[in-house]
């Protein structure tokens, strides 16, 4: 099973449209810094963490997970074997 993780390249483009950095970022959605560090570098986080987060950067929660490691539910399923 794949573990939910931050997505940082999104993040760090929302940082960068907003002029944020990720000091102030972690104020506005009042999480410690090395909490903020930590959900950068990939590691586990609370699900209150995830919407703080989600509404210091304007945008919804599922935009912030990387989903990369699962596959994508609209591709096609591959045809059975007969």
């Amino acid at each position: 099973m794949a573990t939910l993780r931050i997505n940082g390249r999104f993040v760090r483009e929302m940082l960068f449209r907003r002029e944020m950095d990720q000091l102030t970022l972690s104020k506005k959605a009042g999480i410690s810094e090395p909490t903020m560090i930590r959900l950068m570098r990939g590691e586990a986080f609370k699900s209150d963490t995830l919407g703080r987060l989600a509404e210091a950067l304007e945008c919804s929660p599922v935009d912030l997970l990387d989903v990369s490691e699962y596959p994508d539910p609209h591709m096609a399923a591959p045809a059975p074997v007969v």
